[in-house]
């Protein structure tokens, strides 16, 4: 039983993986089906679904199968343990089928060429400029994970000489608990306040993030960012642990050093959503951070920005952290901002100038079109047409789902909303 289908790739590649092995698969999910577009992906296969809302046929079942989007602590998931049901995610297996007895050996420890990524923010570029790097390297090379595209879908293409890049986020990190197994090299690119909606505290997401690296062994390497060492107990690793400071393509710098990889100075990736440049109009420039889904990745984006007339569109739904740290940021470079409605808005609020407010609105083509005006007034116009850049940046620093499916929903009705200025 797959235990939540989600909107995106993840469940999908699940499902038919199972299917390809033999397996006869019910798919359950709290949505409807009007809710599930992915589901368009899959009606094509012998399934059966119990949509709307978990129902008691879903534990006559021998496995199940759940969604990272499912915490650990539902009542299904305890129900299911109550009745013996053992209880895996799609990296559980991932790790435990490798397609040959060789792949498997790699999929360990020994000679593995499996690189785990984790951290608060810039997972997903770590990720692709590792799988860049390889490629550019002449090493056959595939990535997936947490940006969309299926760990088990890539399967087929594994091989023992295949280097594997997994972008895993804390709820798929979940799965390597139940086989106690972590990649051969993992990388922490850093680690700060973030889904204390779904844990209790700090600590316990740090406990999360670190399956990464809690089952490696003499031999293994963890590359972690300097700043975040003492956020995990590392006292009884035998895997070796290297350091790095700064963002992502230090961090991959200095992995592709160790690796005996050549780095190339000007090597780029452009994550969507991940401060994306998306178009300009009369000299407005407009970046897409729809994946800023926390406070920490909205101040990073604000300083990337400090230096430019910005205009920023924030806000959405809370998970459970303290927004008075950007507030005050904003307050301090005194940042227009447009505020999309949400409880996480609601806290933001709290704290902000009332005049930096321009609008609060549940319309995201309101709140577009007002940070356009707000950007570049009519009468300013010909000034930003000659070079007077400004930009309006799209940074929620919370989650989405009071007004959208997720943040990749949002990052694509953002970008529509631009092009239809």
């Amino acid at each position: 039983m797959v235990l939540g289908l989600g909107t995106r790739g993840g469940g999908v590649g699940v499902v038919r993986f199972l299917v390809e092995r033999g397996a006869k698969v019910l798919v359950s999910d709290l949505k409807s089906e009007e809710e599930l577009p992915s589901l368009e992906e899959i009606v094509d296969l012998p399934i059966n679904f119990s949509l709307g809302g978990h129902h008691s046929e879903i534990f006559e079942t021998d496995l199940i199968v759940r969604n990272p989007a499912v915490p650990h602590t539902a009542k299904v998931l305890q129900e299911a343990k109550r009745r013996g049901i053992p209880v895996m995610m799609e990296p559980t297996l991932f790790f435990a089928f490798c397609p040959s007895s060789e792949v498997s050996r790699a999929c360990s420890h020994a000679g593995s060429r499996i690189i785990g990524v984790t951290g608060t923010k810039g997972k997903t570029t770590t990720t692709l400029l590792l799988e860049k790097v390889l490629k550019e390297a002449g090493e056959k090379v595939v990535a997936a994970g947490n940006f969309g595209r299926s760990m088990l879908e890539v399967l087929p293409q594994v091989s023992p000489k295949t280097w594997v890049v997994l972008e895993l986020s804390s709820f798929q990190l979940e799965g390597l608990k139940v086989i106690k197994r972590s990649p051969h090299i993992a990388v922490i690119t850093n680690f700060f306040p973030d889904h204390l909606n779904r844990y209790r505290d700090m600590a316990e997401y740090a406990q999360a993030k670190s399956y990464l690296f809690r089952y490696q062994k003499r031999g293994d390497l963890l590359f972690i960012e300097r700043g975040v060492r003492e956020s995990f107990d590392l006292s009884h690793l035998s895997s070796r642990i290297c350091e790095f400071a700064g963002g992502p393509r230090e961090a991959v710098e200095r992995l592709s050093a160790i690796l005996g990889l050549p780095f190339d100075s000007e090597i780029e990736v452009n994550p969507p959503y991940r401060l994306e440049f998306v178009g300009e109009k009369e000299g407005i420039r407009f970046i897409n951070d729809s994946c800023a889904t926390n406070p920490g990745a909205t101040l990073f984006a604000l300083e990337k920005f400090r230096n430019n007339r910005v205009v920023l569109i924030t806000g959405g739904t809370d998970k459970n952290l303290d927004y008075s740290e950007l507030s005050e940021r904003i307050n301090i470079m005194k940042t227009p901002t447009v505020l999309l409605s949400g409880s996480a808005t609601e806290k933001l609020k709290v704290g902000l100038r009332e005049e930096l407010i321009l609008i609060e609105t549940s319309e995201l083509e309101k709140a577009v079109r007002v940070a356009f005006s707000a950007a570049c007034p009519a009468e300013s116009r010909p000034f930003c047409k000659k070079g007077g850049r400004r930009w309006v940046l799209f940074s929620p620093a919370a989650a989405s789902f009071e007004l959208f499916d997720d943040e990749f929903d949002r990052g694509e009705r953002f970008n529509g909303e631009v092009k239809e200025l």
